[in-house]
């Protein structure tokens, strides 16, 4: 177990001296664990820094059961001064399984202001979570400290992949992206794009959640064991939620974007929700409380759909936006039915340069 350590730091924590490689590299090293504290210590007694190293701060490489809870990677011991990583705060690679990074209070992470992304979950890694991590943000303070990518990349294919719980915003990118051929991720009871209470913006400069490639089978929102399963995709620069490339089969269900844990406007600044030509399959929302979303206060569209084929649109509320629910060109096999689509800036519903849409309001 490693703990009570600064790697890649001076003595105070705050000050890069660095190493060339990797802060720590764990290969091929089953049940290993960095644990800055345990849940009956006061949070961080015996903290890890691991920041200012050349590569990645942490790797972990064809090895299962490892712990990393209660580190600052990237961040200072004092919460505030950057020690960048010029990787990846952590990356997770090969075949990796079940690698657990923070738990319930005190025993969460800040991963950020790295170089690269805040956490990178690649190859075949299955089982991993993300658990009370702030990234991109210090521990409870409201200010960014931006990773330069994205604050979570996977595009691990060897799926039950989680994040959980956690704060993700003023990344330099997407806040949360599940990309290339990824599948079986759940983002749950997350919040991207805004302050730790989810009542004040921080943004991410990209999208707030991601689905790009042809990352299929994915979930965001629900069913992890929490308080509130609600994710919250708000006060991104760009859209909430995107779905691009090739990317399909993917659902969105009890999630709130725009909007903030007290119903506040955090508006994203391009949109809510965005389709893009050549995705499929998306379910946004659902007959079931719990399965519906809420978009509001938005910068641009509520929802927009734009040549994207066989998606289901059902029982959603809409409101304030610029225009509710826009769609163009040809979305062949999309059914939009039971929305409450009101009180849109410019127009609720405009679907009129779109084909092979089943609208009922």
């Amino acid at each position: 177990m490693l703990s009570g350590n600064f790697i890649g730091t001076d003595f105070t924590g705050t000050n890069v001296l660095g190493n060339r490689l990797d802060g720590v590299d764990v290969e091929s090293a089953n049940d290993t664990s960095f644990i800055g504290c345990t849940l009956y210590q006061n949070p961080f007694v015996f903290y890890n820094v691991i920041g200012g190293n050349g590569g990645n701060g942490i790797r972990v490489n064809n090895s299962n059961n490892v712990t990393i809870q209660a580190n600052f990677v990237g961040m200072g011991s004092d919460n505030t001064a950057l020690v960048p990583n010029a990787g990846d705060g952590v990356l997770i690679c090969g075949s990796s399984a079940n690698t657990q990074i923070g738990g319930v209070i005190p025993l969460g992470n800040v991963i950020s202001g790295n170089t690269e992304n805040g956490i990178e979950v690649v190859d075949t890694a299955n089982g991993f979570i993300s658990f009370n991590t702030f990234g991109g943000i210090p521990a409870f303070k409201v200010v960014a400290a931006p990773n330069g990518q994205d604050g979570i990349l996977i595009t691990s294919t060897g799926g039950n992949n989680t994040i959980r719980t956690c704060i993700i915003s003023g990344n330099n990118g997407n806040g949360i992206e599940i990309g290339g051929n990824a599948s079986g991720v759940q983002i749950t009871d997350t919040s991207v794009g805004t302050t730790t209470d989810i009542n004040g913006s921080i943004p991410n400069q990209y999208n707030g959640i991601v689905l790009s490639g042809t990352a299929h089978g994915n979930a965001i929102g629900g069913f992890q064991p929490s308080v509130e399963p609600t994710v919250y995709a708000s006060g991104n620069v760009g859209y909430g939620i995107a779905i691009l490339d090739r990317a399909h089969d993917n659902v969105i269900f009890g999630s709130n974007v725009g909007i903030g844990a007290l119903s506040n406007i955090i508006p994203n600044q391009q949109g809510g929700i965005y389709l893009d030509s050549g995705t499929s399959g998306t379910t946004i929302g659902g007959v079931a409380t719990k399965f519906q979303d809420t978009i509001e206060y938005n910068g641009g569209d509520g929802l927009t759909i734009l040549s994207s084929k066989n998606n289901t649109v059902i029982d959603d509320t809409i409101r304030f936006n610029v225009t509710g629910i826009y769609a163009n060109g040809a979305c062949n096999g999309t059914t939009i039915s039971g929305n409450t689509v009101t009180s849109n800036t410019a127009v609720n519903v405009d679907i009129s340069s779109a084909t092979g849409i089943s609208y009922t309001p």
